[in-house]
């Protein structure tokens, strides 16, 4: 009898070994999948964008779209410069340390996301000496050829001291800052607008507009797509339709079909 009991009793404490073993077993492999899971995911490499504010404006006016990229996967960058504080020249290398900063000083081709004036920095980023490498660009209402707004105040003291000595350069004539810089030598899609946003374009403009850009000013030699919006100046990067434009051409290089139609005559 007590030979039987020892034996059973081993035989529960070997079934007891076994299933210890197996569990141990199991977790250790569950560990390594997720270990190898963590591995793949870090390995993988996220695109970045960098995303710039138009004139006397602020991060937080690019902020929805930012959302809405790092819900898409982007690695954001949501630069703040003093867009009315600095010369051209100290505005790009500020952008540059900011870029830097976020992506380290070997990070690969960047893309950037821009309102208004953020395009024409990038135009100046990709003619400056350490101009980072330019992967896709979206500009949201760029003035490519200027505005006939900063036309109207340039000579006026007071816009100089309250918007900058940059905005006194954004005009239509040939030596303003847009006309001075080059074509596009990077993949860019151009949105504009025609839905008046400033009041002043009433008067100002005689021709298709988003109140502080004409549509054809937006338009940049080079680029590779462009499209017209019913949106004005102020607001366009906040418009959910123009979110997902900027979205589709940054993961394909063109925009969605939906506006290139009307965009062929508009602003040509």
């Amino acid at each position: 009898m007590l030979k039987l009991c020892l034996s059973k009793m081993h035989k529960l404490a070997l079934l007891k070994c076994v299933k210890w073993v197996s569990f141990i077993g199991a977790a250790l492999l569950i560990s390594e999948v997720e270990l190898m899971a963590s591995e793949s995911v870090h390995a993988v490499s996220i695109e970045p964008v960098v995303l710039l504010h138009g004139l006397k404006r602020s991060p937080y006016s690019m902020k929805k779209i930012e959302k809405a990229l790092t819900k898409a996967g982007y690695n954001t960058c949501n630069i703040k410069y003093p867009s009315n504080r600095l010369p051209a020249t100290g505005l790009t290398a500020h952008i540059n340390e900011q870029i830097e900063v976020c992506f380290g000083t070997d990070p690969g081709p960047i893309n950037f996301v821009t309102h208004s004036m953020g395009g024409i920095m990038v135009r100046a980023l990709a003619e400056s000496e350490q101009r980072p490498i330019i992967g896709r660009v979206v500009m949201l209402a760029p003035p490519n050829k200027g505005s006939e707004i900063v036309d109207l105040h340039r000579s006026s003291r007071m816009f100089r001291w309250i918007m900058g000595e940059v905005a006194t350069q954004l005009g239509t004539d040939v030596n303003s800052l847009p006309l001075r810089l080059g074509s596009a030598q990077f993949n860019v899609g151009v949105i504009a607008g025609d839905g008046l946003s400033n009041p002043m374009g009433l008067w100002v403009f005689d021709e298709p507009s988003d109140g502080t850009v004409a549509v054809r000013s937006t338009r940049l030699e080079g680029m590779s797509d462009f499209i017209v919006v019913p949106f004005g100046h102020t607001l366009i990067m906040r418009k959910k339709q123009v979110i997902d434009e900027v979205i589709h051409y940054l993961s394909s290089g063109r925009f969605s079909p939906k506006y290139r139609e009307s965009s062929r005559t508009e602003g040509s």
